[in-house]
């Protein structure tokens, strides 16, 4: 009898493991760059919000999102944009603060999406202390903290970073789930 319970205990427990991998956190924090990757063909790691990971952008599925970095033509300014392959005006911004304290305080009780027009094929020009809302392709919604934007010339090619925060709504309402702290 005590060794069915053991070996009960221990299937549940992989149960709940597995079902953990299969449902990602659907809020975090995450870094991503302009950095890109390989011989040919190239491809650049972007995040996938379903999965909750990132994925290169030579995968199926593909991240929701990239980061890319351009400048001009003497590469005085760098501007970096967030991108997303699925053909749709997905980016929206939604509001632009002077510092992350206000930023925070607006992405913790942005609790719904304010407004289902004025989406954009790219987030252009993305600076710290913006809040973006990104609609995916089966109109799932994000919203999203830039926290930190570094733009530079690397090997004489522009490059971009960014840190940010998500949280990600996977049943297609309007509304966010609470982020985990």
């Amino acid at each position: 009898m005590r060794n069915i319970l053991l070996i009960t205990l221990l299937l549940v427990g992989v149960t709940v493991s597995c079902n953990k991998e299969k449902n990602p956190g659907n809020s975090g924090e995450i870094t991503l760059t302009s950095e890109l990757y390989g011989t040919g063909p190239y491809y650049a790691m972007g995040y996938n919000f379903a999965l909750g990971k990132m994925v290169k952008t030579l995968d199926k599925p593909g991240p929701d999102i990239t980061l890319l970095a351009n400048s001009t033509n003497n590469q005085n300014y760098i501007n970096a944009y967030l991108s997303t392959d699925n053909l749709n005006n997905s980016f929206s911004l939604t509001a632009s603060f002077d510092n992350l304290s206000e930023a925070e305080n607006f992405f913790n009780t942005y609790a719904e999406v304010i407004d289902s027009s004025g989406y954009e094929g790219i987030a252009a020009n993305i600076q710290p202390y913006q809040i973006w809302t990104y609609r995916s392709s089966d109109t799932k919604y994000v919203k999203m903290l830039i926290k930190s934007v570094k733009k530079e010339i690397r090997d004489d090619f522009p490059y971009a970073e960014t840190t940010l925060r998500f949280v990600y709504q996977p049943d297609g309402s309007r509304t966010f789930p609470r982020p985990v702290e």
